[in-house]
Order: structure tokens, then C-alpha cells, then sequence
């Protein structure tokens, strides 16, 4: 997860594409299909699904969004992944 958390996905120019091909291999590896939709250019949404053994029974859906806010450096020591400020980008 830490791989994920190095992508730099600060706005003005998060780097989304790169968030969306680590959810693709993740989910991969998992055995989980992946559709990427996109409502406003360049703003993707990942859609991953896990078929249960039970069709019948209801589904679970997690939520979770890619982009931040800037970080001001001055108020970290660390970063989320363990890297000091922007030398992880």
C-alpha cells in the first residue's frame, strides 16, 4: 500500500492515471474485475468487483477517493508512506 500512497496525487495535477493502473494490478492480483468510467475528462472512476459465491445475498460497496489537497510541508515531518516531505516525489 505504501506504493500507493508515494503516487503524487496533489492537486492541482494529481497523477491519477498512475492511482488507476495500481488499483488495476492490485485488483488483479486479487482475482477482481476492473471498469474504469470517466463522467469529466481526466477525473477516472475505478470500479472493482468480486463476485461472491452467493448471488442472492447483498453486495458490499467500499468507497474511496485518489486526489488530496496540497500538502504543506512545513507541517509534516513525515508523510502518510514514511518519506519526508515531496522527496518521495
Amino acid at each position: 500500500f505504501k506504493e500507493f500512497l508515494r503516487i503524487n496525487t496533489m492537486h492541482p495535477n494529481p497523477n491519477l492515471a498512475a492511482c488507476v493502473e495500481w488499483v488495476r494490478k492490485e485488483a488483479a492480483d486479487l482475482g477482481m474485475t476492473v471498469k474504469v468510467v470517466e463522467f469529466h475528462e481526466g477525473l477516472p472512476v475505478v470500479v472493482t468487483t468480486k463476485l461472491g459465491r452467493d448471488p442472492s445475498l447483498p453486495s458490499v460497496v467500499l468507497n474511496c477517493h485518489m486526489d488530496v489537497v496540497p500538502v504543506v510541508a512545513d507541517k509534516w515531518d513525515k508523510l502518510p508512506s514514511g518519506e519526508t516531505p515531496f522527496t518521495a516525489w
